[in-house]
Order: structure tokens, then C-alpha cells, then sequence
């Protein structure tokens, strides 16, 4: 499908350290920052936050290069983690 929307390249991408930082500005601990335990309701908000603002400057990077980009969020969270 990806090839039919001629979309060339995908870039996949954690926000772990973008998720501690912003923890630690807030003062807050995540509770899971692996994937593989429980993720609470303050580590989700931390998660979007993070992710989004991660995505964003991926965005204005590939845009300053002159290269068109979509996002998506994909942020899951489930009992074994997000």
C-alpha cells in the first residue's frame, strides 16, 4: 500500500529519552519506559507529549531539507506496556 501512496521511506522511531526528559521536568517518574510493563495514566500523557513534540521536529527537519512528510501517532498503550 505504502508503494501504491508512493511513500518511499518510513522512519520508525522510539521517544524513551524524549519521555525521561520530560519526566524529569515535571518532576515525575514513568513507570515504564521499555515497553514491557504496565504504563500508567501519567506515563501515557508523557508519551503523547514526547511523542508529539519528537514528531514535530522530525517534521520541521525534513521540511527544512525540502521533503515532504506525514505523521502518524502511534503511541499504543496496553496492560503490557506502550
Amino acid at each position: 500500500m505504502l508503494w501504491s501512496l508512493r511513500i518511499r521511506t518510513v522512519i520508525v522511531h522510539g521517544a524513551s529519552v524524549q519521555i525521561q526528559a520530560l519526566a524529569d521536568q515535571r518532576g515525575t517518574t514513568p513507570s515504564d519506559l521499555e515497553g514491557s510493563g504496565v504504563t500508567d495514566a501519567g506515563t501515557l500523557d508523557l508519551a503523547l507529549t514526547a511523542a508529539n513534540r519528537l514528531a514535530h521536529e522530525i517534521l520541521e527537519g525534513l521540511n527544512a531539507a525540502d521533503l515532504r512528510a506525514a505523521v502518524t501517532n502511534a503511541v499504543i498503550a496496553h496492560p503490557l506496556g506502550s
